[in-house]
């Protein structure tokens, strides 16, 4: 059975238009059921995406807009060059925001404004490397046909915000829709961000969203669109060449919460303490978390935290898991602060973790 949020991002799903793109060979592909869930996100990880050890040099330019109830609250545009996985160089403009970077063997460096004011630069390289997970536990697989279009799509339990539910089960709600052999991304939704790919192309070999549209827990889409998508010939070195002020990009990138939470894929619910619950103990407890490259926690810490409610949220905050945060493609590990909050209004029979999405 279909979720309700996997229903309707199909609806939306159906109101997608292929449009043909310059250097990119427009793609519609027909749907093919692939075997186990996981072998079908090991293919669609192959198939989708600039990335892997055999790409040619590519330019991409495109922009981006962020929308509130239809207005544009934000909006900017980005280029990015590929040579090689040490070589590359993004460049994202904004009001008030502008941002170079450069990939080298040396590592990443910048020119311009240090860290972007929100996630914006990290789902513009998502759009474009599609860095798929390559397993998810307790998903099952549904062949689907929307809008005439056969889909094989992914599916996991929906987490209930305000189920406390036992320490040792596992949250995931992702969710995925594919069409054809090699399977195209169409959809794809976590614990709190949906997307949706439209206008597919094919470039070398790989399948790309011309248009991508986002939405987000707080109500607000990102649509971003690609406008020219090409190969990269010649690609001199010159154009991969910092100017002698950039600066290193720090090893570990300090980013608040708010940026990283529409990135949390799966996790545990944390459990509320019994003792807590009958004297009605309620509060957030506040945590300093490392997210490693894969996704993971490490070094979590307790800043602050009610009685009795702190071990609780470590425990469960330590199965959490984030989609990498990318800086040119390449994962990067990030530093960060987390708000776990219980909540007892109504009584100890109603204690509950809230969770922020």
């Amino acid at each position: 059975m279909l979720s309700t949020a996997l229903r309707f991002f199909l609806f939306l799903l159906a109101a997608a238009l292929a449009v043909p793109a310059s250097y990119a060979q427009s793609a519609q592909p027909a749907s093919t059921r692939l075997g186990s869930p996981d072998a079908l996100l090991e293919a669609a990880s192959q198939a989708n995406g600039l990335h892997g050890d055999n790409l040619q040099p590519w330019h991409i330019h495109g922009s981006w807009q962020i929308l509130r109830q239809s207005k544009t609250t934000d909006e900017g545009s980005f280029e990015e060059w590929w040579g090689s996985p040490q070589r590359a160089k993004i460049d994202v403009l904004a009001d008030g925001f502008h941002q170079t970077r450069y990939l080298t063997s040396a590592g990443p460096v910048y020119t311009g404004s240090a860290v972007p004011p929100d996630n914006i630069v990290n789902l513009i390289e998502e759009a474009i490397h599609v860095p798929l997970p390559s397993a998810a536990r307790d998903l099952h697989q549904t062949s689907v046909t929307d809008g005439g279009v056969a889909l094989t799509c992914i599916s996991g339990p929906q987490p209930k915000p305000a189920d406390a539910g036992p320490a040792g089960s596992l949250v995931s709600a992702y969710s995925a829709c594919f069409a054809g052999n090699p399977p195209a991304l169409r959809m794809e939704a976590g614990i709190a961000v949906q997307a949706l790919f439209n206008s597919l192309v094919l470039f070398q070999d790989r399948y790309l969203a011309r248009d991508i549209r986002l939405i987000l827990p707080s109500g607000e889409q990102i649509a971003i669109h690609f406008d020219v998508i090409q190969p990269l010939n010649p690609a001199p070195e010159s154009l991969f060449a910092p100017p002698a002020d950039a600066q290193p990009l720090p090893a570990v990138i300090e980013l608040p919460e708010d940026v990283l939470l529409p990135t949390r894929v799966s996790g545990h619910r944390p459990l509320y303490p019994f003792s807590a619950r009958i004297d009605m103990i309620q509060g957030t407890v506040v945590l300093a978390a490392r997210v490693r490259k894969d996704g993971s926690i490490g070094d979590l810490k307790v800043v602050s935290s009610p009685p009795l409610l702190g071990q609780a949220a470590l425990v469960g905050v330590q199965t959490w898991r984030y989609r990498p945060y990318l800086v040119n493609g390449q994962p990067v590990e990030v530093e960060t602060r987390i708000h776990v909050t219980f909540s007892c209004d109504g009584g100890p029979n109603l204690c509950a973790f809230r969770d922020q999405n």
